[in-house]
């Protein structure tokens, strides 16, 4: 990996301090991403990680804009040359192991299928809709 680029924090001032807040990155975030590290490296770029910790509607919309964002790019020349999206389960936070809850507590739900304590597996929606992106292919190859 040459680098990574995260748009889900950002750095504030706060009581004097600098800290960081966590925030939702939009498509245009993304893009902007995208544009900046293919602009810095030279090379092709690739979405490798996102999702939402969040329930599937919400999940449903991030794939469907960033899906589209990363098209976007694609048909404005930036050389994108893949898209994944992390992780296909539930998982649980690393806090858990130091936390003072049971582990149920620190469920993520950010896959495309869901997770219960007993780890049966429950599909989402995005398991469809992101098998017919696969199946559908990209508009837009990259060059």
């Amino acid at each position: 990996m040459l680098g990574m680029i995260r748009i889900d924090r950002e750095v504030v001032r706060r009581r004097g301090k600098l800290r960081r807040r966590r925030m939702r990155g939009t498509p245009e975030d993304l893009v902007r991403a995208l544009d900046t590290f293919a602009r810095h490296t030279g090379l092709p770029t690739m979405v490798t990680e996102t999702s939402d910790n969040a329930p599937v509607e919400r999940r449903l919309e991030w794939m469907r804009a960033s899906t589209a964002a990363v098209e976007a790019a694609r048909r404005d020349g930036m050389p994108v040359a893949g898209y994944t999206w992390f992780p296909v389960f539930s998982h649980v936070d690393w806090r858990w192991l130091r936390g003072p809850h049971d582990r149920s507590a620190y469920w993520c739900h950010m896959g495309l299928w869901d997770l219960d304590d007993d780890l049966g597996r429950h599909r989402t929606r995005l398991a469809d809709e992101y098998a017919a992106l696969i199946e559908g292919g990209s508009t837009m190859p990259w060059r």
